[in-house]
């Protein structure tokens, strides 16, 4: 088992990479230095059960120091409330669809009246955010 090992970290890295780059939050991009540090232990002949120990005890750490992290640089989300937006994908609370566009960043979005439809290519103001969603208006 000892001599898998390497090619196990090396699966995880690049696991937590790819699927680090396909999502929003970035969360899995946290556990590379984990296997990192674990695929260098491996090399180094280092037991199987201290690679993973080391392993399960770095993921949770580097995730609550990448939250804070994120937090202290985020910590303006407001900025975005008054501006404009152009939807990019048609805004539908019923069918809970909504991209819009601000800044050259895409965000979801929801509109601030659930009967309301806002067609792509229209221009809507942010009004607030509600977790990691923008509620729009027109």
């Amino acid at each position: 088992m000892r001599e898998l090992m390497p090619y196990i970290w090396t699966a995880i890295i690049l696991f937590s990479a790819v699927s680090g780059i396909s999502t929003v939050s970035r969360a899995p991009l946290r556990l590379i230095p984990a296997g990192l540090v674990s695929f260098i232990l491996s090399l180094s002949g280092a037991a199987v059960w201290r690679q993973v120990l080391l392993f399960f005890i770095l993921a949770p750490v580097l995730f609550i120091l990448f939250r804070a992290f994120s937090k202290k640089i985020n910590k303006r989300p407001g900025l975005i409330i008054g501006s404009a937006a152009i939807v990019t994908e048609e805004i539908n609370n019923l069918k809970e669809t909504g991209l819009i566009r601000i800044n050259g960043l895409a965000h979801s979005a929801r509109a601030e009246e659930n009967d309301v439809i806002y067609e792509k290519g229209l221009v809507v103001t942010v009004v607030e955010i509600d977790g990691t969603t923008a509620v729009c208006s027109r």
